[in-house]
């Protein structure tokens, strides 16, 4: 049981824990998706914010728009100095802008404003850096964005913008041109800021970035805007957009929708990327944030989290751990009080159960002892239970102080003890047991009364008696019960005792259905008067068994006085005989008495006398023809409480017989306290009365002392003329045996009656 405690309590605890680290992981998978998600709502906001800026570029195409508009019509021999005044007027008002210019459609420049002369600068469609996006602007209605480069002219990195000049045919005249200051309009390009998010303007057309926010010193534009993305990379995005999106990218091209991606950077690093395409002027808003910084983040959280989940682990650790403690302590009280008794603090069957199987596992020959106290009942009945309880702490101590070492003693119960012993010699524990009962048999001085009591002890051993606990017990308290037939002894099992328990247990189980299935049946024995007349009957039970076949009164009697079935049976008794007897009296018109046994179980039993006396007389049977028989042993336990009872059965005009007088207790005192009419010579004087003096003399002594309390005197037994013969001279007034007639069944008794054949002897 321990273990399961611990068990079970530790199981909760690892079950919180494992608990407690999902719900952390849960906890910390649901913040990461919270910041993920965070990071996307900045990156969202971020790329509509940088998108806005895109789309301002178009006052700068509403410019070169307006410009262009003007010089076109303009005559031609003021169109430039026109032009270079108004651009002037621009650079002065922006200054982002390094430069206007006018170029025809080969590429040469015809003219520029601002410190740069347009000798200087190269032909525009020739020119590396400058071809191919010229040549897209001559194609181009739109304003087209060309590749950041530096020009040496300017002595700057600039963003080159340029527009086609057409006429109302729409062929193109000229070509307007404009230059950014890539540093000064880095500076100007609102972007959300934000630690670890980098903001991005590229060049669909060409690959280039235009913009990137963490780059605001000149001397990095050459590492960051020389250099065009490669097509590999680009592809890479292409895909990777379509496999998270589900959309290629000529769906958000098109829908002008911004979208996320997790990706790489050009450095490996894992990013969070938000992306929105301009389709005006083909720009690409990227917004992008290290994912590494996600995990900063959350690595921060999971520090705090974690540190939380084992200082609660450990807290729960040690509340687990002192819960434990109390449980073991509650539950070695708990066990304790199972395993003890209250009264004796011994240990009870409860404690014998669990540890019995040391004793058998070893297999060493042991001895196992069962103590029941004699008449302790009587102690209880007189005193009270509160003294008797303090006669049985007395009795456990004497026990233990008496018993060998290395013994165990039970307290099985009431008055019942069992002691396991290693000795197993029946010698020398025959020694032990005798010097225990001597001990427990000294008398007890409890609140100034003193008490004397006996035990009955049955002793077995293992494993000539028995392999389990149960059959030890068994055997031991077999045996006890037959030492307890002869009070204050101690006798050891045997086979023999096995088989009579097996016996009475069977009788037992018989006797509980034979009332059932009218098994029983009753017989009757004429009672002769000294003068030879029929004076009445004994009512005799017998049963026949349908499993055990003919069964001895001798055998189950006895077994029903212990089992409590008698009471039954005793009312079947009662009523059958009277209903019978009176039957018959009508019948042959011929009145006698009836005997009927008492068992001293019935006068146990409440309100016996009234209802016996109800039957007697809802029958209409003579109260005066009934004469109740019982033994000596009645008086043993309660002697004023069934002279009582006996006086109430004398009122009811009743008679009353003392049966197997000599054999018991009896006493010329008793004698004259109880309200008997007869005596009854128990039959063992009677076979002995022509043989021994010596009996004889007592059988004249009894009757003499009937004679003079005057009472009738009636002989059982009788078996021959001699015996008759000589008990009539000694006064004796009533005969019943053999000698007159066998015990009989009521119809042989009816003929019995009719035939008279009483008178011929």
């Amino acid at each position: 049981m321990p273990k399961k405690i611990k068990h079970n309590i530790w199981i909760l605890f690892w079950a919180l824990t494992v608990m407690g680290a999902l719900f952390v992981i849960g906890i910390l998978g649901y913040r990461y998706f919270e910041i993920q998600k965070y990071v996307y709502q900045k990156l969202h906001y971020s790329t509509l914010t940088l998108a806005q800026s895109a789309i301002d570029m178009r006052k700068y195409e509403l410019l070169l728009d307006t410009l262009g508009q003007e010089f076109l019509s303009l005559e031609k021999e003021k169109r430039y100095d026109r032009m270079s005044k108004r651009a002037k007027a621009f650079l002065e008002i922006d200054p982002v802008i390094v430069g206007i210019g006018v170029a025809d459609t080969k590429g040469n420049v015809l003219m520029s404003s601002g410190d740069i002369e347009h000798k200087k600068l190269p032909n525009l469609k020739q020119y590396e850096k400058s071809g191919e996006s010229f040549k897209d602007a001559l194609a181009c209605k739109e304003m087209v964005i060309g590749r950041p480069y530096y020009l040496e002219a300017a002595q700057r990195w600039i963003i080159p913008m340029r527009k086609a000049l057409r006429d109302s045919e729409g062929k193109v005249q000229l070509v307007i041109l404009m230059a950014l200051d890539l540093h000064r309009i880095t500076e100007a390009i609102p972007y959300y800021k934000m630690e670890g998010v980098i903001s991005q303007l590229i060049l669909a057309r060409y690959n280039y970035r235009i913009f990137k926010s963490d780059v605001q010193d000149p001397v990095l534009f050459n590492t960051w805007f020389s250099d065009p993305f490669s097509k590999d990379f680009v592809d890479h995005i292409n895909a990777l957009t379509l496999a998270q999106t589900g959309h290629d990218i000529t769906y958000f091209k098109e829908k002008e929708k911004p979208f996320q991606l997790e990706t790489v950077n050009l450095h490996g690093e894992k990013i969070f990327a938000a992306l929105q395409y301009i389709k005006r002027y083909q720009l690409w808003v990227v917004v992008t944030m290290k994912k590494r910084l996600v995990y900063a983040v959350l690595v921060r959280d999971a520090i705090l989290f974690i540190f939380a989940y084992f200082v609660v682990t450990l807290i729960l650790f040690f509340l687990f751990r002192h819960i434990f403690i109390l449980e073991m302590q509650r539950y070695k009280e708990l066990h304790h009080k199972a395993t003890h008794d209250n009264l004796t603090q011994l240990p009870n069957r409860n404690y014998l159960e669990e540890n019995a199987s040391e004793w058998i596992e070893d297999e060493t020959p042991f001895s196992v002892a069962f103590f029941d106290m004699d008449n302790f009942k009587n102690v209880n009945d007189a005193y009270g239970h509160r003294i008797g309880d303090r006669v049985l702490i007395e009795v456990a101590r004497r026990l233990q102080k008496s018993v060998p070492e290395n013994a165990m003693v039970i307290r099985q119960g009431g008055d019942e003890f069992i002691l396991f012993c290693r000795t197993y010699e029946q010698k020398v524990m025959e020694q032990k047991m005798h010097h225990i009962i001597e001990v427990l048999r000294a008398p007890y001085h409890i609140a100034n009364h003193e008490f004397v009591l006996g035990v009955s002890v049955g002793v077995c051993s293992y494993p000539k008696d028995g392999h389990t606990l149960d059959e030890l017990l068994s055997a031991s308290d077999i045996a006890m019960y037959r030492a307890k037939e002869m009070k204050n002894s101690c006798l050891f099992f045997s086979r023999e005792f096995l088989l009579q328990h097996q016996r009475t247990s069977e009788i037992e189980n018989a006797l509980r259905r034979a009332l059932e299935r009218k098994e029983f049946y009753l017989v009757y024995q004429p009672q002769i008067s000294s003068v030879g007349e029929f004076s009445g009957v004994e009512a005799l039970l017998r049963w026949e068994s349908q499993e055990l076949g003919a069964v001895s009164p001798v055998e189950f009697i006895k077994v029903a006085e212990d089992s409590g079935l008698i009471l039954d049976i005793g009312h079947y008794v009662i009523t059958e005989s009277i209903r019978q007897i009176y039957e018959l009296q009508q019948k042959t018109g011929k009145y006698f008495d009836l005997s009927i046994n008492i068992s001293v179980k019935q006068f146990s039993e409440n309100n016996f006398v009234f209802n016996s006396y109800e039957k007697v007389h809802l029958l209409g049977f003579d109260p005066k023809r009934i004469c109740v028989e019982v033994t000596e042993s009645v008086f043993i336990d309660n002697m004023e409480y069934v002279i009582e009872e006996l006086k109430k059965i004398s009122q009811l005009d009743i008679k009353i017989a003392l049966d197997d007088f000599g054999t018991g207790y009896s006493s010329l005192n008793m004698l004259q306290k109880l309200p008997i009419n007869e005596l009854k010579i128990d039959k063992s004087f009677v076979d002995e009365i022509l043989h021994k003096q010596a009996v004889k003399k007592m059988v004249a002594v009894i009757i003499d002392m009937a004679k003079t309390l005057n009472l009738s005197v009636v002989a059982e037994g009788v078996d021959n003329g001699e015996q008759v013969a000589l008990l009539r001279t000694m006064g004796c007034d009533i005969f019943q045996g053999y000698y007159f007639a066998k015990p009989m069944r009521v119809d042989e008794l009816e003929v019995y009656i009719h035939s008279l054949a009483w008178k011929s002897k």
